[in-house]
C-alpha cells in the first residue's frame, strides 16, 4: 500500500482512462452533496460575514456596478454568484426575504465546496494516485473546520473550486510548453482573483517557478517559449481579473490588502458597510491591516507571534492528530515530489501565502482560519499519503527487527494487512470528523435568530434596531429597508439587541451599557431563551422610545 514511483500513476497527466476515475469522482460529489445539504439544513444562523456579501449582491440591483465596485471593499466574484442564484431562490420563496438570501449564499458555497472535490481529486491523482486524490479530496471535504466554511455564507467555497482549478493547470502547465494550458491557468486565476486577492498568487508562483526553472539545466527552455507562455498566463488573468482592477483602480479595496502594499493600517467592518446613515447598522471598529515594522530587531517578538497564529489556525484546520502523518508524508516522498516542476509552483504558493500571512498578522497575531485554508487543502495530499504509507513501513520495520530470530508470519499477508490498516486508519479519520462537521452551523447564535424573527414582527417603518452582532438586525428584514426613503413623519421607536457573555470582563461591559439604557428609560421586551428567567438569558433586547 506504500506509495512509490511505481505505484504512482504511471502516466498522471494523462486523461482519465477507464471507469473508476469516474466512479470515485461520482462517489465524492454524491458525498460532498449529502454533506453540504445536511449542514445547510442545520443551519441556525450564516456567518455573520454573509449579512456582507448579501447587501452587496442586493446593490448590484440598484446602482450602477461601477459604483457598487468601488464603494466595496470585498471582490464581487462571490456576490455576483449570490446574486444569480437569489433570482430562482426568490422567485420560489416569495420574494426577498433574509431566509431566501442566506439560502442562496449558502447554495452558491455548497455547490462550490461540493464541486471541488473534482479539482482535488485530479490534483491528488497527478502527485500520487487515485487513492491519494480520492482520500485527499474526502478529508478535506469532512474535516470541521473546512466542512462548515464549505456550507457557510462565505466566499471560501468559490473561491478554492477556482483556486484548486488554476493550480490543477498551472502544474500541468509547467510540464510541458502548451500555452493554451497557460492561458487556461490565468483565466481560472483570474477568477479567483475576481473572487479574494488570494487568486492573483496562483499567476505570481506559476511565474516565478517558470523564471527558476531556466536555472535548472534538465529544464532549461528557449526564452522566446518562455516569454510566449508567460505571456499566455498573464492574458488569461486579464481577461477575467482585469476589470475589477481597471474600475477600482487598483489591485484591492480590502483595508487589509491596502496596509499590506501601501504600509498603512486601515480599518473595515465586520459586515463590509462603507457609509449609509440610513443603515441602521452600527458602526464597528475592524481588524487592522498590519505590516512589517523596519528592522527585523524591532519585529522579532511579532513575526513569532504571527508565526504562532498561522501553525495554530493550520494545526487546529488539520484537526491536529492529521499533523503528524502530514509530516511523515511529507518526509518520505519529498525526494520523489521535489522532482516534479507542478510541486515547486505549490511550494511557491505556499511560501508567498506563509509571508503574506505573516505580514498580516505581524503586529496583532490575528489570523482566521478562512486565510490557511489553500495551505491545508494541499497538505492534505501529504497527509494521506502518510496515513497510506505509515502501516506498511511499521509492518516493514517490525519484520525486519525479527527477521534475525524468527521468520515473518505468512497470516500477516504483507500486501493487504497495510492497506487494511490504511483504509481502517481513514474511515475512522473520517467518521471522528464527521461527527463535528454535521453539527448545527452557528448552533450557539440561536438566541439571535430567534432575536431577529421577534424584531421582524414587532419592528415598523422607521424603527432602528442597534444589534453588537447584526444577525438580528438581518432577520429582522432591515437589510433590504437600508437606503430607501422613510414616510414616516415622527420619529420611530429604537431598539438594542444585546449579547450577554459569560466572560466576566465582556459581562461588566455588557452589564454597564444595560444600565445605563434602563437609566434612559428602556424597558426589556424579550429575552432568549423565552422560558427562562431574565437575569440568565443569553440574548436580550431593550426598547427605547426615544431617538436620541
Amino acid at each position: 500500500m506504500a506509495i512509490t514511483d511505481e505505484t504512482a500513476s504511471s502516466n498522471p497527466s494523462g486523461p482519465l482512462r477507464d471507469r473508476t476515475d469516474l466512479l470515485l469522482i461520482g462517489l465524492l460529489l454524491v458525498i460532498g452533496m449529502a454533506v453540504r445539504a445536511w449542514v445547510i439544513a442545520q443551519t441556525e444562523v450564516a456567518a455573520r460575514d454573509s449579512i456582507g456579501y448579501i447587501r452587496y449582491s442586493l446593490a448590484f440591483e440598484t446602482k450602477p456596478w461601477q459604483q457598487v465596485l468601488r464603494e466595496n471593499h470585498q471582490h464581487p466574484g462571490y456576490p455576483l454568484s449570490i446574486l444569480a442564484m437569489s433570482w430562482p431562490i426568490r422567485a420560489l420563496c416569495g420574494g426577498t426575504t433574509p431566509e431566501a438570501m442566506q439560502l442562496s449564499a449558502q447554495l452558491v458555497t455548497a455547490l462550490s465546496g461540493a464541486l471541488l472535490a473534482v479539482p482535488m481529486y485530479l490534483l491528488g491523482r497527478f502527485l500520487f494516485n487515485r487513492r491519494v486524490g480520492f482520500w485527499s479530496a474526502l478529508l478535506f471535504q469532512v474535516l470541521p473546520v473546512s466542512g462548515q466554511l464549505l456550507s457557510d455564507g462565505v466566499s471560501e467555497g468559490l473561491f478554492l473550486l477556482l483556486c484548486t482549478t488554476a493550480m490543477l493547470l498551472a502544474v500541468r502547465a509547467v510540464e510541458g510548453s502548451r500555452p493554451w494550458l497557460f492561458a487556461a491557468c490565468g483565466l481560472c486565476s483570474g477568477l479567483a482573483y475576481f473572487t479574494r486577492p488570494e487568486g492573483a498568487v496562483v499567476v505570481l508562483a506559476t511565474l516565478i517557478v517558470l523564471l527558476v526553472m531556466q536555472f535548472v539545466p534538465a529544464r532549461r527552455r528557449a526564452w522566446r517559449q518562455i516569454v510566449f507562455c508567460g505571456s499566455a498566463l498573464v492574458a488569461g488573468a486579464l481577461a477575467t481579473g482585469g476589470l475589477h482592477t481597471l474600475t477600482i483602480g487598483g489591485f484591492s479595496n480590502k483595508p487589509s490588502v491596502k496596509g499590506i502594499i501601501n504600509g498603512s493600517p486601515a480599518a473595515t467592518s465586520a459586515v463590509f458597510k462603507q457609509d449609509a446613515p440610513d443603515a441602521r447598522v452600527p458602526r464597528r471598529a475592524g481588524l487592522h491591516a498590519l505590516i512589517w515594522a523596519d528592522t527585523w530587531r524591532e519585529n522579532t517578538r511579532p513575526l513569532l507571534r504571527s508565526l504562532w497564529a498561522v501553525a495554530r489556525e493550520f494545526c487546529q484546520a488539520l484537526h491536529y492528530f492529521c499533523v503528524v502523518p502530514l509530516f511523515l508524508g511529507f518526509w518520505w516522498h519529498k525526494e520523489r515530489l521535489r522532482r516534479i516542476p507542478g510541486v515547486w509552483v505549490l511550494a511557491a504558493i505556499c511560501l508567498i501565502y506563509l509571508a503574506v500571512l505573516c505580514r498580516l498578522g505581524v503586529k496583532t497575531g490575528y489570523v482566521s482560519d478562512r486565510h490557511v485554508m489553500v495551505l491545508v487543502l494541499l497538505a492534505t495530499y501529504l497527509t494521506v499519503a502518510g496515513f497510506l504509507d505509515l502501516p506498511a513501513r511499521l509492518l516493514a520495520r517490525f519484520q525486519a527487527a525479527r527477521a534475525g530470530d524468527v521468520p515473518p508470519v505468512p497470516a500477516l499477508r504483507p500486501r493487504r494487512y497495510p492497506g487494511v490498516l490504511a483504509l481502517a486508519a481513514l474511515l475512522v479519520v473520517t467518521g471522528i470528523c464527521l461527527s463535528e462537521t454535521l453539527q448545527p452551523l452557528h448552533g450557539n447564535r440561536a438566541g439571535h435568530h430567534a432575536a431577529g424573527r421577534w424584531l421582524a414582527e414587532h419592528v415598523r417603518p422607521g424603527d432602528i434596531v442597534d444589534d453588537d452582532h447584526f444577525w438580528a438586525h438581518y432577520y429582522a428584514g432591515l437589510v433590504f429597508e437600508e437606503g430607501k426613503p422613510t414616510t414616516h413623519g415622527k420619529p420611530g421607536k429604537r431598539f438594542v439587541v444585546i449579547s450577554r457573555s459569560p466572560h466576566r470582563g465582556k459581562a461588566r461591559a455588557r452589564d454597564e451599557i444595560e444600565r445605563r439604557l434602563r437609566n434612559r428609560g428602556a424597558s426589556l421586551v424579550f429575552h432568549w431563551p423565552a422560558d427562562g428567567p431574565e437575569d440568565r438569558a443569553q440574548v436580550v433586547v431593550y426598547l427605547l422610545r426615544d431617538r436620541k
